[in-house]
């Protein structure tokens, strides 16, 4: 079984060279703190993310972004609660044909990389490769080479996001500058939020209400905030909650 410390190798070179090798297995992750995550592989290709405190809200996100009708999400979580329990909810609702299967990969492409973008700010703990360990496939599987490019394409883009919204704890407002553009064109995604921002909801709050990741989030209130309809309050407390490009 390979190992070694994540304070001399870094996850993005364990990666490669688990890719380069086409290995088949678990990657496991253990930080000092006592939290464990879990990167699956199969032929050098990452399957699969288990990280701690990622809770995805698949219902929530197809609602809010106008995807799904709330009528819908009922029958299905009640088909999986009844006679389809060992379905998972995306599963069922392609299934009953209420959504199709690209939106649901969809889903599961963004839950992965906003995973590992936690996990590559990992310089603490250590890792070791269970090769040939049974993972449990999720979405399709991504080549690492990809996978590490789109990620620094998403901390640069974390790096603007960051400008105007600085922490997750930060809070939102709607504004009262008056500037905005007379006849603002919002799609689902950004009208489901500001319905949502009341003044005393985090970031962080309305991103797990909408079932958005952060950097979902991020991207809907810049645009609120381009847009003149938000403001959002700075974080006293802010640190480098989002990380940067240079993890990788």
């Amino acid at each position: 079984m390979l190992k070694g410390d994540l304070s001399s190798t870094t996850l993005a070179s364990i990666l490669l060279d688990l890719a380069s090798d086409g290995a088949s297995g678990a990657l496991v992750l253990s930080h000092p703190d006592g939290e464990e995550a879990q990167i699956s592989m199969r032929s050098g290709l990452v399957c699969g993310v288990h990280a701690p405190h990622r809770h995805s809200d698949l219902g929530a996100k197809l609602v809010s972004s106008g995807l799904l009708e709330p009528e819908a999400l009922a029958d299905a979580l009640e088909a999986q609660r009844t006679d389809l329990s060992a379905w998972n909810l995306g599963e069922l609702l392609v299934h009953l044909g209420y959504v199709d299967e690209s939106v649901i990969q969809g889903f599961v492409t963004e839950q992965l990389y906003e995973a590992l973008w936690d996990l590559m700010r990992w310089t603490e703990g250590s890792w070791k490769f269970r090769k040939n360990a049974k993972t449990r496939e999720e979405g399709t599987p991504v080549a690492v080479v990809e996978l590490l490019e789109s990620l620094r394409e998403r901390g640069y883009e974390w790096e603007n996001i960051a400008e105007i919204v600085d922490s997750p704890n930060a809070v939102p407002m709607l504004s009262a500058r008056g500037d905005g553009a007379p006849e603002t064109t919002l799609d689902s995604d950004a009208w489901s939020m500001l319905c949502k921002i009341d003044g005393v909801r985090t970031v962080a709050d309305l991103a797990a209400d909408c079932g958005y990741t952060l950097f979902e989030a991020g991207q809907v209130l810049v645009a609120l905030v381009d847009a003149g309809l938000v403001d959002i309050s700075e974080d006293a407390d802010d640190e480098d909650v989002y990380g940067s490009a240079s993890a990788l």
